[in-house]
């Protein structure tokens, strides 16, 4: 062990926030990059250096709900909380490398209830008059008249047992839902056509 360097061999300053992950509720990989949540608070590791979860990084939620599920998106992540839909982005700044804004205002009990296809967030959320199929427009706001054709099909649906789903040999968004019974029914879109229904 060699105790004693001179200032020209020195390379490269020890790092002092290398901390371990905590215990998480969900993980996800974006862009190479293992990023986790807790609770509110969504952590970043460390790129190039997985098993570091600085505490300077991490973020809360900016309503400080609890985060249900994490999707990937184009060159963000969708957080579905418990209160809101929220939408990381990513700066060019080291320090303080990607901000948490809220864009929906209606949240998730399910991690199911919400599915990327070909850049679009579509996602179930529950109403007094059954279940609401939502998506995401160009600058992330919902587009609340979407499912408005399907809308009666899903008067008696609970949100609670709704499942969406790919169908990429189709290329069809699925909505389903199961009664509780002995019935479930499935709505596609298909998104070639841009139609509900096969």
């Amino acid at each position: 062990v060699v105790l004693e360097w001179r200032n020209g061999e020195l390379t490269e300053l020890i790092e002092f926030d290398n901390d371990e992950p905590p215990i998480l509720d969900g993980l996800m990989l974006f862009n190479n990059v293992p990023f986790g949540w807790q609770g509110n608070v969504l952590y970043p590791s460390k790129i190039g250096n997985p098993e570091s979860f600085p505490r300077s990084l991490a973020r809360i939620t900016q309503t400080g709900a609890d985060i249900v599920a994490a999707i990937a998106g184009d060159a963000r992540i969708y957080l579905l909380t418990t209160n809101s839909l929220e939408v990381v982005t990513f700066t060019q700044n080291p320090a303080d490398p990607f901000l948490i804004r809220q864009v929906w205002s209606f949240g998730f009990s399910s991690p199911t209830q919400a599915v990327m296809a070909e850049g679009t967030l579509f996602a179930a959320i529950g109403t007094a008059s059954g279940v609401k199929v939502v998506r995401t427009r160009v600058d992330d706001s919902p587009d609340l008249e979407f499912s408005a054709p399907v809308e009666s099909d899903m008067a008696n649906w609970n949100v609670a047992n709704v499942v969406m789903g790919l169908d990429p040999a189709n290329a069809a968004v699925l909505v389903m839902h199961y009664d509780g019974v002995s019935t479930t029914t499935v709505l596609p879109f298909m998104l070639q056509q841009n139609v509900w229904g096969l």
